[in-house]
């Protein structure tokens, strides 16, 4: 009715009902999420996810497997759900085991290197690839250009089995997390997650160039974490020395 009769000489709504709100300050603030794999919960889940299993893995097909290795990407990436559950082929280099997001966010493609687990995972993906998409959809039939789009069941069965739920996007702050405590700078971290740098705000990050190989030695790292090959949630002399010697070997 607003719509279709009001004008701007005779409104039928002379002030906008919403604007008490503000004046009343009576807008709902939503609390920021502060869950993440923690160092209680974090191995006992990972495996769970290494050893998840449902009807599909008794195929051979490219729906095997497609909801657990979502999972383990964006656990392994720290990237958004939907970047993950629509990835193409195209966009994965599995030769140099690199990986575009050209239609992120923020506007911008991003580009990075994946760790050595994760590239064998792809690689296994690709021998059954069927279509287009990297994690095609698991219900029949699929067509070209259909993608699996959620995996909030898998979450929940496997949030069930270790006591703990997490949301796809509490893996990106466990991501976050884990790159904090292994001491990677905040332009490493920045990148890693596809966060801009705001020039008014931070000249210095407009000028830092991170080169691929510290990138891959990086997401190598993360994937120790994992693999309890590194422990960071132990800030002891031991560790630091642990650290440096994984870097070497890298």
């Amino acid at each position: 009715m607003h719509v279709l009769y009001s004008t701007d000489e005779k409104p039928i709504l002379k002030t906008n009902p919403i604007d008490v709100i503000s004046i009343t300050v009576g807008w709902n603030k939503i609390k920021s999420r502060e869950r993440y794999l923690n160092r209680d919960v974090i191995f006992k889940y990972y495996k769970a996810v290494l050893n998840y299993q449902d009807e599909l893995n008794l195929e051979d097909t490219a729906r095997s497997n497609t909801h657990r290795d979502i999972i383990l990407f964006v656990m392994y990436t720290g990237c958004r759900r939907v970047e993950a559950c629509s990835l193409k082929w195209d966009d994965v280099d599995l030769e140099n085991g690199v990986i575009t997001f050209a239609d992120t966010k923020n506007g911008k493609s991003h580009c990075f290197p994946i760790g050595d687990h994760l590239i064998e995972v792809l690689k296994g993906r690709f021998l059954l690839k069927e279509n287009d998409r990297v994690f095609p959809a698991t219900k029949i039939p699929t067509s070209w250009n259909v993608h699996a789009t959620t995996i909030d069941k898998t979450l929940k069965r496997i949030g069930e089995q270790v006591d703990f739920y997490v949301s796809t996007h509490d893996f990106r702050r466990t991501f976050a997390t884990i790159c904090n405590l292994l001491r990677f700078n905040i332009y490493v971290t920045k990148r890693l997650l596809n966060h801009t740098a705001k020039a008014r705000v931070d000249v210095t990050g407009g000028y830092v160039q991170i080169p691929m190989e510290e990138l891959r030695l990086c997401m190598n790292m993360i994937e120790a974490v994992y693999q309890e090959k590194i422990d960071c949630f132990n800030h002891d002399a031991v560790w630091i020395e642990r650290l440096k010697e994984f870097k070497k070997a890298e």
